[in-house]
């Protein structure tokens, strides 16, 4: 009987030390990804900054999209003015 309890007693501390070893990885393992999430956060940081930075010298040196005026829409002719522009020899080009 006790040799019986005694490899109860065993299997129960076996099984418990799996458990914990277990833990111990997998604590591990979190710990690392962790740390690697920090990294790529800093990471992250430092882009949006420079990001940041560089947004702003644009927008002081007047290189933004906004400093750009789009050319304006050409003036589509009438049947007359090209009629006219034809007569006159000068060939309209086209949009």
């Amino acid at each position: 009987m006790t040799n019986e309890n005694e490899i109860k007693t065993e299997k129960k501390e076996e099984g418990e030390q799996n458990e914990n070893v277990v833990r111990n990885n997998l604590i591990e393992k979190a710990e690392e990804l962790a740390k690697r999430l920090e990294i790529q956060n800093k990471s992250a940081e430092d882009i949006l900054k420079r990001q940041e930075e560089f947004r702003a010298k644009q927008i002081l040196s007047g290189v933004t999209d906004m400093g750009i005026q789009p050319a304006p829409p050409k003036k589509e002719l009438t049947p007359k003015e090209y009629k006219d522009l034809v007569m006159k020899g000068i060939v309209p080009e086209k949009a």
